[in-house]
Order: C-alpha cells, then sequence, then structure tokens
C-alpha cells in the first residue's frame, strides 16, 4: 500500500536522526563531563596518532571516551558490593572511565593503556582531576599492554570498551582466565562496543549475564552468573541514553 511506501522510505530517516540525536547527545555529555571533573577526555583520536607499534596494529583501535551514565548504568546494575572490588579498565585512554568508577567505593582504581601518549594524557588529567569526588582507595593508570598486566589479587570488575580485536582478545581473556583460575575470586567483565565478544562466548569459565548490541556483561565463575534486569537489556539494545547518573 501507499503508507507502507511511505513508511518504508521514511525508517532510514528515522534511524539516522536517532543516531544524529545520539551522538550529539554524547558529544555534549562527555564536554560537560570533562568541565564538572576537571580532566580533558572528550573528543577521538585515530590508531595513527596513538603511537602503537607494529605487533599490534591493526588490532588496536581508536580512542573514544565512554559516557559516563552508560559505565554507571552498568556498574549500578551489578549485583555485587563493589567495595569488595577492584576496577581495572583495560584500554584506559584519557582516564575517563577510571575517573568515573573512582566515584563507587571500589578498593582500587587501575587503567591501563597501551599507548604512551594516551597514557600522559591520563596522568596530566589525574593531577587535575576533581579528587573531592573520589570514594575509592586508591586511583593510579599504568602503562602496559593488557595481555602482560598483572591483576589485583582482589575480586575484580574488568571494563572494556572495544580496545582491541583478535588475535589479542583471545590472548587477552586467555591470561584473565589464568590468573582467575591460580587465584579463584569473583570477577565482572563489563564490556562496551562488544566487537570482539566471541573470545568471551567461547571460554567456559565465564557466563554471560547481559547479552546486548552496545554492551555484554560476563560472570566469573560460569556457575555464579545471573541474568541482569531484561530493561538493562533492552536500553542496550537500542539507541537509549541514560542521563549522567546513570538513570535510564
Amino acid at each position: 500500500t501507499a503508507m507502507r511506501s511511505l513508511s518504508d522510505r521514511l525508517r532510514p530517516k528515522a534511524h539516522a536522526l536517532r543516531v544524529r540525536w545520539f551522538l550529539h547527545r554524547v558529544h555534549r555529555d562527555n564536554i560537560a563531563f570533562d568541565r564538572d571533573y576537571k580532566v580533558r577526555t572528550a573528543g577521538s583520536i585515530g590508531t595513527d596518532d596513538l603511537g602503537f607499534d607494529a605487533s599490534v596494529e591493526g588490532a588496536a583501535h581508536a580512542y573514544q571516551p565512554i559516557h559516563d551514565g552508560v559505565l554507571l548504568q552498568l556498574l549500578h546494575a551489578l549485583p555485587s558490593d563493589l567495595s569488595q572490588f577492584s576496577f581495572v579498565d583495560i584500554g584506559s585512554g584519557m582516564g575517563k572511565a577510571a575517573f568515573v568508577a573512582a566515584t563507587l567505593p571500589f578498593i582500587s582504581v587501575e587503567g591501563v593503556e597501551l599507548s604512551h601518549p594516551l597514557h600522559e594524557d591520563a596522568e596530566r588529567n589525574l593531577a587535575t582531576f576533581d579528587s573531592a569526588r573520589q570514594r575509592c582507595g586508591t586511583l593510579r593508570f599504568i602503562e602496559a599492554d593488557g595481555r602482560e598486566y598483572r591483576f589485583p589479587a582482589t575480586p575484580l570488575v574488568v571494563f572494556m570498551a572495544n580496545p582491541f580485536g583478535e588475535p589479542i582478545m583471545s590472548e587477552f581473556v586467555s591470561g584473565l582466565v589464568g590468573n582467575l583460575e591460580a587465584a579463584p575470586r569473583d570477577a565482572w567483565v563489563v564490556y562496551c562496543v562488544p566487537a570482539a565478544r566471541q573470545a568471551f562466548d567461547d571460554e567456559p569459565s565465564f557466563d554471560i549475564c547481559l547479552d546486548a548490541a552496545r554492551a555484554c556483561v560476563y560472570r566469573f565463575p560460569a556457575s555464579a552468573a545471573r541474568a541482569l534486569p531484561d530493561r538493562l537489556r533492552r536500553s542496550f539494545d537500542g539507541w537509549r541514553l541514560p542521563t549522567r547518573r546513570g538513570r535510564a
């Protein structure tokens, strides 16, 4: 019918408008975060400007900061006492996710970044960060390859926002599993823009608690995994953006 034909023609335009609104809102909120927290994390940087060597070229990804409300929404959804956990951001860039996590009562917050320029940016941000917002025990940044990083001996929340693809992801997952099996403890993996999720999906030590287009959450050990609320899946399957306090 004519109405169906019109609807079919308008649907791509409506989707494009939603995406444009989403990206505009993200950019606006990123700038507001920097102003409020006295840091500089907004903007994007291509891989050519990140100083990666040939061993990771093609697998390491560009820099793009996480939306603070998105991360808070995911962290608040974890059914665990975060004061018993350490937060580790793999591919921490200029430090935004670490600064967001520092506002929660983690034992410690660590950002791990391979790019020397990004690590230097994070250290500069740490010097100006509004420390009155900090509720975690310690907050620091480490320049290191995530595959070689030594995780804290505490229960873990490991955060990633599409830091790298294959084959690095499979090597990272293998190392993380080895660490957790050598010193068994609870662990959550919060994975945004999960482009290389197959490495976690194929690992029997983890089970998935949130399976959505824009984010996945995994639990170790797999026997402890329980599905997170379905409203969270609906939020991360679409273009809904939470407030900067993590509210849907």
